[in-house]
């Protein structure tokens, strides 16, 4: 009998031992990053902000084009006839008379008055380059919404991992009182204790520890979630071709 209440000690220890050894394994890696740190990092490394960002700038070129084609333009023309005698009459086809000739020069100016069709291509460049600006603005704005959205939430579930962490521990030392006393014989004169409700604390304790258990793992799921998708927003987390994720 005194050897299996050894035993039985040993065995509460042990699993007492392993569950605060597997407690302290997890880690939290935190995020030391500002604020301020993280939206200059996504507006810098964010591949869909540069790809607003290039639509920007294609727009602001093809404006430019569209002004060079309505631009003034000024012409100088000439224009001339050098005529000779009637090749029947004259034995001489070379022979080319200036007072027979007709010689005129003068300019051609085109304004942008008279660049109907390019006067539409500009003004539709300019509505698309003003479109193409405010795609860009919503986006920055979308960017840094989802910044600010992501960065607080780690270190607040970083904080409630570590609350549960420490309610986890509190269990495991109450599962380990309910069994102690459970098993701890009676003093001499006194009665044994009620083995049902020794028998209901010990359970009761290990519902205690078993729920605190699942609120820790599901705080540091909902903690790598949101450092997970802190990387994401601010553009640094790379992906192999299996989709994995390469720090």
């Amino acid at each position: 009998m005194l050897l299996r209440a050894r035993l039985l000690r040993t065995t509460r220890e042990l699993s007492s031992l392993l569950v605060t050894v597997r407690l302290e394994l997890i880690e939290t890696e935190r995020v030391d990053l500002t604020l301020a740190s993280a939206v200059e990092t996504a507006l810098d490394n964010r591949v869909d902000l540069m790809n607003r960002r290039a639509f920007v700038m294609d727009a602001r070129r093809r404006v430019e084009l569209a002004a060079n084609q309505l631009q003034t333009t000024l012409d100088l023309v000439a224009e001339g006839e050098a005529n000779t005698k009637a090749l029947e009459d004259n034995g001489k086809p070379f022979d080319f008379r200036g007072s027979q000739s007709d010689f005129r020069v003068g300019v051609r100016l085109t304004t942008p008055l008279d660049r109907q069709q390019q006067r539409n291509n500009f003004r539709a460049s300019q509505v698309s380059y003003q479109r193409s600006r405010r795609n860009y603005m919503a986006a920055e704005d979308q960017v840094k919404l989802d910044v600010r959205y992501a960065h607080p939430g780690g270190r607040h579930e970083a904080t409630r991992f570590e609350i549960n962490r420490r309610a986890v521990r509190v269990a495991a030392r109450e599962l380990d009182q309910a069994v102690e006393f459970a098993a701890r014989p009676p003093r001499p004169g006194q009665q044994a204790g009620n083995g049902a409700s020794q028998g209901v604390n010990i359970s009761r304790a290990l519902d205690n520890l078993l729920e605190a258990q699942n609120e820790m793992i599901e705080t540091w799921v909902d903690f790598e979630t949101s450092r997970h998708a802190l990387y994401r927003d601010t553009g640094t987390m790379k992906i192999d071709a299996e989709g994995r994720w390469v720090r």
